[in-house]
């Protein structure tokens, strides 16, 4: 069971069975409960991993009023002169899903994110919002 405290913005998990799970590596204790911080993973082998930022993402799409998806089709930039940018990207997502970018100094998440967010036009792909398509752009 997991209570989530919008006040503290806390999430709290108390669990009720007997298989053994493990809360970063320490024993979770039926009946007791824990507070999930950021970061944190609850793991057992037979039901795998189960991640803070899984469970935030529930509470975040039940909260929701407004539910949409944002999708990014074949989307491709490149720098002017140059074959550095970002190659065939796509993307579905839903709301309240928490998203992470990841990769090293240079390798382009500042220039997808600009590119997601409409600073930079792409030279191919699409990209919208539950239907509503905000660019529609392709080059031959």
């Amino acid at each position: 069971m997991v209570l989530h405290i919008p006040s503290a913005d806390i999430y709290l998990f108390r669990y009720f069975g007997n298989m053994l799970l493990q809360m970063n590596g320490h024993r979770i204790k039926p009946g007791r409960s824990y507070i999930w911080s950021l970061g944190a993973v609850i793991r057992n082998p037979k039901i795998g991993s189960v991640y803070y930022s899984w469970i935030r993402g529930r509470f975040i799409q039940a909260t929701a009023e407004v539910k949409f998806v944002f999708t990014a089709e074949d989307i491709q930039y490149n720098y002017l002169n140059s074959k550095n940018g970002v190659k065939r990207f796509n993307l579905s997502e839903e709301s309240g899903r928490l998203v992470g970018i990841i990769g090293g100094s240079g390798s382009g998440k500042s220039t997808l994110l600009n590119v997601l967010n409409g600073s930079l036009n792409p030279g191919r792909g699409t990209s919208g919002s539950t239907g509503g398509i905000f660019m529609s752009i392709k080059k031959c």
